[in-house]
């Protein structure tokens, strides 16, 4: 993973390009963190696994991107609910039916990324870090370091 060097409301920012191999990913150590995901084709054949370990690593929120934002958005949701009727493993915060993965879509890219850099929460729980997970086979770290810098300095999304 890739740190960017500024950070955004205390929160770390880091960003992983994930073409086919989720090592990187499965190897990092993340505490109350946020998830920005960029993904152009719903039928990304990681995708389920992906969303996956992200359970498995207690995300608190999705914020997601892309063509196929709003599908990648349900991914995540139907995960929730498919563990919860096979009883199978939910993050550490889930303690009852009233709480809920938290996500969003975003048709407007920059929009989104500040959302999760700066709105983006989870209840009490202090969000430390935001993740980027490119899916896609772009290269998206420029526009990452870019929108980094433009949020900093106060930028905010057109209304």
């Amino acid at each position: 993973m890739t740190a960017i060097s500024d950070t955004i409301n205390d929160r770390a920012i880091y960003y992983l390009d994930i073409q086919q191999d989720l090592q990187p990913f499965e190897a990092a150590e993340l505490n109350n963190w946020v998830l920005f995901v960029i993904e152009d084709n719903i039928r990304n054949p990681i995708l389920g696994q992906f969303a996956d370990m992200c359970i498995d690593k207690d995300i608190l929120s999705i914020c997601a991107a892309g063509k196929a934002g709003s599908e990648v958005d349900d991914v995540f949701d139907f995960k929730m609910v498919d563990r919860g009727m096979e009883g199978k493993k939910l993050p550490s915060w889930f303690q009852t039916d009233d709480d809920v993965l938290m996500t969003s879509w975003h048709e407007n890219f920059d929009e989104g990324f500040w959302f999760a850099l700066t709105t983006a929460n989870y209840r009490e729980l202090p969000i430390e870090t935001v993740v980027v997970a490119n899916l896609t086979g772009d290269n998206y770290l420029p526009i990452i370091q870019r929108l980094t810098k433009q949020i900093a300095v106060g930028w905010l999304p057109p209304d």
